[in-house]
Protein backbone atom coordinates (compact mmCIF):
# COMPACT_ATOMS: atom_id res chain seq x y z
CA UNK A 1 0.00 0.00 0.00
CA UNK A 2 1.60 3.11 -1.01
CA UNK A 3 3.25 5.06 2.16
CA UNK A 4 3.91 1.85 3.81
CA UNK A 5 6.77 -0.43 3.44
CA UNK A 6 6.74 -2.33 0.29
CA UNK A 7 8.57 -5.84 2.31
CA UNK A 8 7.14 -8.23 4.98
CA UNK A 9 9.25 -10.43 5.83
CA UNK A 10 13.21 -11.39 4.67
CA UNK A 11 12.33 -14.21 2.50
CA UNK A 12 10.13 -11.86 0.21
CA UNK A 13 11.60 -8.39 1.10
CA UNK A 14 12.62 -8.65 -3.28
CA UNK A 15 10.31 -10.10 -4.89
CA UNK A 16 7.24 -7.55 -3.28
CA UNK A 17 9.98 -4.97 -4.56
CA UNK A 18 10.63 -6.48 -7.45
CA UNK A 19 6.62 -7.05 -8.50
CA UNK A 20 5.50 -3.01 -7.17
CA UNK A 21 8.67 -1.85 -9.26
CA UNK A 22 7.52 -3.64 -12.22
CA UNK A 23 4.08 -2.03 -11.48
CA UNK A 24 5.05 0.93 -11.32
CA UNK A 25 7.23 1.18 -14.74
CA UNK A 26 4.20 -0.66 -16.65
CA UNK A 27 2.04 1.88 -15.37
CA UNK A 28 3.56 5.01 -15.98
CA UNK A 29 5.15 6.54 -19.07
CA UNK A 30 7.46 8.57 -18.21
CA UNK A 31 10.41 8.14 -15.34
CA UNK A 32 12.67 9.88 -13.12
CA UNK A 33 15.22 8.49 -10.90
CA UNK A 34 16.78 11.10 -8.28
CA UNK A 35 19.00 10.61 -5.30
CA UNK A 36 20.12 13.01 -2.37
CA UNK A 37 21.97 15.99 -2.81
CA UNK A 38 25.45 16.33 -3.46
CA UNK A 39 25.36 12.27 -4.69
CA UNK A 40 28.32 9.77 -3.91
CA UNK A 41 29.44 6.75 -5.27
CA UNK A 42 26.10 5.11 -3.82
CA UNK A 43 23.43 7.43 -4.85
CA UNK A 44 24.88 7.31 -8.29
CA UNK A 45 25.96 3.63 -8.16
CA UNK A 46 21.98 2.88 -7.84
CA UNK A 47 21.17 5.48 -10.31
CA UNK A 48 22.99 3.66 -12.49
CA UNK A 49 21.91 0.29 -11.84
CA UNK A 50 17.99 1.64 -11.63
CA UNK A 51 18.50 3.29 -15.09
CA UNK A 52 19.52 -0.21 -16.38
CA UNK A 53 16.44 -1.94 -15.02
CA UNK A 54 14.20 1.05 -16.14
CA UNK A 55 15.40 0.14 -19.71
CA UNK A 56 14.83 -3.48 -19.18
CA UNK A 57 11.37 -2.75 -18.79
CA UNK A 58 11.65 -0.63 -22.34
CA UNK A 59 11.31 2.82 -20.49
CA UNK A 60 14.04 5.70 -21.12
CA UNK A 61 14.11 7.16 -17.15
CA UNK A 62 15.38 10.25 -16.50
CA UNK A 63 18.16 10.86 -14.20
CA UNK A 64 17.87 14.21 -12.02
CA UNK A 65 21.58 15.47 -10.83
CA UNK A 66 21.38 18.95 -9.95
CA UNK A 67 24.29 19.44 -9.04
CA UNK A 68 27.28 21.69 -10.93
CA UNK A 69 30.49 19.99 -12.02
CA UNK A 70 32.71 22.57 -10.03
CA UNK A 71 30.72 21.39 -6.83
CA UNK A 72 31.68 17.69 -7.40
CA UNK A 73 34.83 16.13 -6.40
CA UNK A 74 36.82 14.56 -9.23
CA UNK A 75 35.42 10.89 -8.59
CA UNK A 76 32.10 12.26 -8.56
CA UNK A 77 32.08 14.55 -12.01
CA UNK A 78 34.06 12.05 -13.93
CA UNK A 79 30.77 9.30 -12.94
CA UNK A 80 27.99 12.06 -13.72
CA UNK A 81 30.18 12.76 -16.84
CA UNK A 82 29.78 8.85 -17.76
CA UNK A 83 26.40 9.26 -17.11
CA UNK A 84 25.97 11.84 -19.32
CA UNK A 85 27.29 9.20 -22.09
CA UNK A 86 25.19 6.64 -22.12
CA UNK A 87 21.57 7.56 -20.34
CA UNK A 88 19.43 10.76 -20.01
CA UNK A 89 20.88 13.15 -17.27
CA UNK A 90 18.80 16.37 -16.55
CA UNK A 91 18.78 19.60 -14.14
CA UNK A 92 15.92 20.40 -12.18
CA UNK A 93 14.63 22.66 -14.56
CA UNK A 94 14.20 20.59 -17.15
CA UNK A 95 11.75 18.04 -15.40
CA UNK A 96 8.83 19.94 -16.66
CA UNK A 97 9.98 20.05 -20.09
CA UNK A 98 10.13 16.14 -20.49
CA UNK A 99 6.98 15.09 -18.51
CA UNK A 100 4.27 12.71 -19.89
CA UNK A 101 0.86 12.16 -18.61
CA UNK A 102 1.82 10.00 -15.70
CA UNK A 103 5.00 10.20 -14.23
CA UNK A 104 6.86 7.82 -11.59
CA UNK A 105 9.86 9.66 -9.76
CA UNK A 106 12.33 6.55 -7.93
CA UNK A 107 13.94 7.81 -5.47
CA UNK A 108 17.48 6.44 -4.32
CA UNK A 109 19.92 6.62 -1.37
CA UNK A 110 17.88 8.93 0.94
CA UNK A 111 13.95 8.67 2.00
CA UNK A 112 14.12 12.16 3.39
CA UNK A 113 11.73 15.15 1.45
CA UNK A 114 14.19 17.76 2.11
CA UNK A 115 17.65 15.83 0.64
CA UNK A 116 15.82 15.42 -3.04
CA UNK A 117 15.79 18.73 -5.34
CA UNK A 118 12.23 18.01 -6.40
CA UNK A 119 9.37 18.06 -4.60
CA UNK A 120 7.93 14.32 -4.23
CA UNK A 121 3.93 15.72 -4.80
CA UNK A 122 4.82 16.65 -8.07
CA UNK A 123 4.76 13.18 -9.36
CA UNK A 124 1.92 10.89 -10.31
CA UNK A 125 3.54 7.73 -7.96
CA UNK A 126 6.75 7.85 -5.96
CA UNK A 127 9.26 4.82 -4.87
CA UNK A 128 11.50 4.78 -2.38
CA UNK A 129 14.43 2.47 -2.42
CA UNK A 130 17.02 3.08 0.62
CA UNK A 131 18.74 1.71 3.29
CA UNK A 132 18.86 4.79 5.84
CA UNK A 133 16.30 4.93 8.75
CA UNK A 134 12.82 6.53 9.04
CA UNK A 135 11.32 9.77 10.60
CA UNK A 136 9.12 12.68 10.55
CA UNK A 137 10.70 13.53 7.70
CA UNK A 138 10.05 10.54 5.51
CA UNK A 139 8.79 11.23 2.32
CA UNK A 140 5.28 10.70 2.24
CA UNK A 141 2.58 8.98 0.12
CA UNK A 142 5.56 6.68 -1.78
CA UNK A 143 5.93 3.40 -2.03
CA UNK A 144 8.98 2.33 0.17
CA UNK A 145 11.87 -0.60 0.10
CA UNK A 146 13.64 1.17 3.19
CA UNK A 147 16.06 -1.86 5.08
CA UNK A 148 18.55 -0.17 7.57
CA UNK A 149 20.45 -4.05 7.94
CA UNK A 150 21.68 -3.56 3.93
CA UNK A 151 24.98 -2.18 3.59
CA UNK A 152 23.90 0.16 0.69
CA UNK A 153 21.47 1.07 -2.08
CA UNK A 154 23.79 -0.47 -4.75
CA UNK A 155 23.44 -3.56 -2.68
CA UNK A 156 19.82 -3.18 -2.87
CA UNK A 157 20.07 -2.11 -6.63
CA UNK A 158 22.44 -5.15 -7.75
CA UNK A 159 20.00 -7.86 -6.44
CA UNK A 160 17.04 -6.51 -8.14
CA UNK A 161 19.30 -6.15 -11.40
CA UNK A 162 19.97 -9.90 -11.10
CA UNK A 163 16.13 -10.94 -10.51
CA UNK A 164 15.62 -8.52 -13.31
CA UNK A 165 18.49 -10.81 -15.09
CA UNK A 166 19.89 -7.12 -16.51
CA UNK A 167 23.11 -7.00 -18.44
CA UNK A 168 25.06 -4.17 -18.16
CA UNK A 169 25.84 -2.24 -21.17
CA UNK A 170 28.83 -1.39 -21.42
CA UNK A 171 29.76 -4.06 -18.30
CA UNK A 172 32.73 -1.87 -16.50
CA UNK A 173 29.25 0.79 -15.26
CA UNK A 174 28.99 -2.29 -13.04
CA UNK A 175 32.03 -0.89 -11.45
CA UNK A 176 29.97 1.99 -10.25
CA UNK A 177 27.88 0.07 -7.80
CA UNK A 178 30.66 -2.01 -6.52
CA UNK A 179 32.20 1.16 -5.69
CA UNK A 180 29.20 1.96 -4.05
CA UNK A 181 29.22 -0.87 -1.77
CA UNK A 182 32.82 -0.16 -0.83
CA UNK A 183 32.27 3.12 0.20
CA UNK A 184 29.31 3.03 2.41
CA UNK A 185 30.94 -0.49 3.80
CA UNK A 186 34.42 1.06 4.12
CA UNK A 187 36.00 -1.46 1.97
CA UNK A 188 33.92 -4.26 3.81
CA UNK A 189 34.68 -3.37 7.45
CA UNK A 190 31.45 -2.01 8.50
CA UNK A 191 28.23 -3.27 7.80
CA UNK A 192 29.11 -6.26 5.75
CA UNK A 193 27.06 -9.47 5.28
CA UNK A 194 27.69 -12.38 3.16
CA UNK A 195 24.67 -11.03 1.07
CA UNK A 196 27.11 -7.85 0.67
CA UNK A 197 29.95 -10.30 -0.55
CA UNK A 198 27.99 -12.22 -2.58
CA UNK A 199 26.39 -9.07 -4.36
CA UNK A 200 30.09 -8.08 -5.07
CA UNK A 201 30.80 -11.01 -6.43
CA UNK A 202 28.46 -10.61 -8.98
CA UNK A 203 29.38 -7.28 -9.78
CA UNK A 204 32.88 -8.35 -10.62
CA UNK A 205 31.52 -11.13 -12.66
CA UNK A 206 29.74 -8.93 -14.50
CA UNK A 207 32.39 -7.01 -15.51
CA UNK A 208 33.09 -4.34 -12.75
CA UNK A 209 36.90 -3.58 -12.77
CA UNK A 210 38.54 -3.60 -9.16
CA UNK A 211 41.61 -1.27 -10.22
CA UNK A 212 38.98 1.23 -11.89
CA UNK A 213 37.22 1.46 -8.12
CA UNK A 214 40.31 1.84 -6.83
CA UNK A 215 41.41 4.66 -8.80
CA UNK A 216 37.62 6.47 -8.21
CA UNK A 217 38.80 6.33 -4.68
CA UNK A 218 42.41 7.86 -4.69
CA UNK A 219 42.51 11.51 -3.21
CA UNK A 220 43.47 14.32 -4.96
CA UNK A 221 46.42 15.80 -3.13
CA UNK A 222 44.88 19.75 -2.46
CA UNK A 223 41.51 18.21 -1.39
CA UNK A 224 43.16 15.75 1.16
CA UNK A 225 45.33 18.36 2.23
CA UNK A 226 42.32 20.87 3.30
CA UNK A 227 40.43 17.80 4.81
CA UNK A 228 44.12 16.79 6.93
CA UNK A 229 43.95 20.58 8.13
CA UNK A 230 39.89 19.69 9.27
CA UNK A 231 41.48 16.65 10.98
CA UNK A 232 43.82 18.20 12.69
CA UNK A 233 41.39 20.94 14.45
CA UNK A 234 39.90 17.53 16.28
CA UNK A 235 38.92 17.85 19.87
CA UNK A 236 38.61 15.01 22.31
CA UNK A 237 35.45 15.10 24.77
CA UNK A 238 33.53 12.54 27.21
CA UNK A 239 32.38 9.27 25.79
CA UNK A 240 35.65 9.46 22.78
CA UNK A 241 33.87 11.94 20.60
CA UNK A 242 35.88 13.37 18.36
CA UNK A 243 34.39 16.38 17.21
CA UNK A 244 36.66 18.32 14.19
CA UNK A 245 35.37 22.28 13.44
CA UNK A 246 36.33 24.13 10.22
CA UNK A 247 37.38 27.37 12.82
CA UNK A 248 40.59 28.18 10.93
CA UNK A 249 40.97 28.20 7.08
CA UNK A 250 37.22 29.79 6.84
CA UNK A 251 37.70 30.59 3.49
CA UNK A 252 37.59 26.84 2.49
CA UNK A 253 34.47 25.31 0.98
CA UNK A 254 34.08 21.62 1.47
CA UNK A 255 31.82 19.37 -0.19
CA UNK A 256 30.02 16.76 1.72
CA UNK A 257 32.08 13.91 0.64
CA UNK A 258 35.05 16.18 2.39
CA UNK A 259 33.39 16.40 5.39
CA UNK A 260 32.86 12.66 5.25
CA UNK A 261 35.90 11.98 4.92
CA UNK A 262 36.96 13.70 7.80
CA UNK A 263 34.42 11.97 9.84
CA UNK A 264 35.42 8.56 8.62
CA UNK A 265 39.64 9.85 9.33
CA UNK A 266 38.50 10.76 12.72
CA UNK A 267 37.11 7.04 13.63
CA UNK A 268 40.29 5.66 13.40
CA UNK A 269 41.41 7.34 16.36
CA UNK A 270 39.32 5.11 19.31
CA UNK A 271 36.25 6.79 19.08
CA UNK A 272 33.17 5.89 19.88
CA UNK A 273 31.54 8.75 17.34
CA UNK A 274 33.39 11.31 15.12
CA UNK A 275 31.81 14.68 13.85
CA UNK A 276 33.01 17.00 11.13
CA UNK A 277 31.46 20.49 11.06
CA UNK A 278 32.37 22.95 8.12
CA UNK A 279 30.90 25.43 5.26
CA UNK A 280 29.75 23.70 2.16
CA UNK A 281 28.53 26.97 0.67
CA UNK A 282 27.71 30.28 1.80
CA UNK A 283 24.33 29.69 2.92
CA UNK A 284 24.91 26.40 4.45
CA UNK A 285 27.26 24.91 7.16
CA UNK A 286 27.19 20.26 7.53
CA UNK A 287 28.10 18.14 10.16
CA UNK A 288 29.07 14.61 9.03
CA UNK A 289 28.63 12.10 11.85
CA UNK A 290 30.17 8.28 12.33
CA UNK A 291 29.96 6.16 14.57
CA UNK A 292 31.37 2.61 15.56
CA UNK A 293 28.19 1.13 16.81
CA UNK A 294 28.12 2.38 20.45
CA UNK A 295 26.20 5.70 19.67
CA UNK A 296 23.51 6.16 17.50
CA UNK A 297 24.46 9.12 15.35
CA UNK A 298 21.06 9.01 13.36
CA UNK A 299 19.82 10.23 16.58
CA UNK A 300 21.86 12.95 16.93
CA UNK A 301 21.95 14.20 13.56
CA UNK A 302 17.93 14.34 13.35
CA UNK A 303 17.80 16.76 16.77
CA UNK A 304 19.18 19.44 13.63
CA UNK A 305 15.55 20.74 11.63
CA UNK A 306 17.28 18.51 8.56
CA UNK A 307 19.48 16.12 9.91
CA UNK A 308 19.04 12.49 10.20
CA UNK A 309 20.46 9.14 9.03
CA UNK A 310 21.15 5.58 10.48
CA UNK A 311 23.87 4.28 13.36
CA UNK A 312 26.73 4.42 11.63
CA UNK A 313 26.33 7.51 9.22
CA UNK A 314 24.68 10.60 9.38
CA UNK A 315 24.47 14.04 8.37
CA UNK A 316 22.62 17.42 9.06
CA UNK A 317 22.37 20.54 7.12
CA UNK A 318 22.55 23.49 9.28
CA UNK A 319 21.35 27.15 8.06
CA UNK A 320 24.56 29.83 8.42
CA UNK A 321 22.32 31.41 10.48
CA UNK A 322 25.40 31.13 13.48
CA UNK A 323 28.99 30.69 13.69
CA UNK A 324 30.93 27.52 12.92
CA UNK A 325 32.09 28.00 16.59
CA UNK A 326 28.82 28.47 18.17
CA UNK A 327 26.89 25.49 16.17
CA UNK A 328 30.13 23.22 17.64
CA UNK A 329 29.18 24.63 21.05
CA UNK A 330 25.01 23.42 20.39
CA UNK A 331 26.55 20.10 19.35
CA UNK A 332 29.24 19.36 22.64
CA UNK A 333 27.00 21.29 25.08
CA UNK A 334 23.90 18.59 23.60
CA UNK A 335 26.28 15.88 23.51
CA UNK A 336 28.16 15.52 27.15
CA UNK A 337 27.47 14.45 29.86
CA UNK A 338 24.12 13.22 29.62
CA UNK A 339 24.04 12.29 25.83
CA UNK A 340 24.36 8.53 26.56
CA UNK A 341 21.57 8.45 29.57
CA UNK A 342 19.24 10.32 27.39
CA UNK A 343 19.53 7.88 24.30
CA UNK A 344 19.17 5.04 26.31
CA UNK A 345 15.51 6.56 27.46
CA UNK A 346 15.08 7.66 24.25
CA UNK A 347 14.53 11.46 25.56
CA UNK A 348 16.10 12.92 22.07
CA UNK A 349 15.71 16.69 22.23
CA UNK A 350 15.39 18.82 18.57
CA UNK A 351 16.52 21.80 17.72
CA UNK A 352 15.41 25.05 16.08
CA UNK A 353 18.40 26.94 14.34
Amino acid sequence: MKGELIQKDMESNYMNLKDTLTRLLNSNDTVFIISHDSPDFDALGASIGMAFICEKMKKRPYIVVNEEFRDMDKSTSTIVGDMKNRFNVIRLEEIEKVKGKDNLLIVLDTNKEYMISVNSKDFDDVIVIDHHSQDEKTIKNAYKFIDIKVSSTCEIVEVLINQFRVKYNPKYYASYLLAGIELDTKGYDKNATDKTHDAASRLIRSGADKSYVKELFAEDFAKDRAIQKLVQETKMYDFTLAIACQNSNLDVTYTRGDLAKAADYMLKFNTSASFAIGKINDNDYYISARSNGLINVGNVMSMFPNGGGNMYSAAAKIPATITLEELQSILINYLTPGYIEEEKNENIKRLKL
